[in-house]
């Protein structure tokens, strides 16, 4: 999801469209034995979602990956300073 919501897709049916689109890279990470999730599919499984925990993995993740940028996250050329 996160990976079709930042660079071009406006809603789940861009986002799954996307993913059959990716579907090769997709399965170097995750089987996929039968494709990616529809739509209808993705809005679900999102809205099931707690924003405060994604935020505090996406954080940690941030941290993990780029522990030299740890409290600055850069989307589409844009910078963000996390907010203590």
């Amino acid at each position: 999801m996160v990976c079709g919501a930042i660079p071009d897709c406006d809603d789940d049916e861009d986002i799954a469209a996307r993913g059959d689109a990716q579907i090769a890279f997709l399965r170097r990470c995750m089987r996929h034995d039968h494709g990616v999730s529809g739509g209808r599919r993705l809005t679900i499984r999102m809205n099931r979602i707690n924003p405060v925990l994604f935020a505090a993995a996406f954080a940690g993740s941030e941290r993990e990956g780029w522990p030299s940028r740890a409290g600055r996250l850069a989307i589409d050329g844009k910078g963000l300073a996390a907010q203590p």
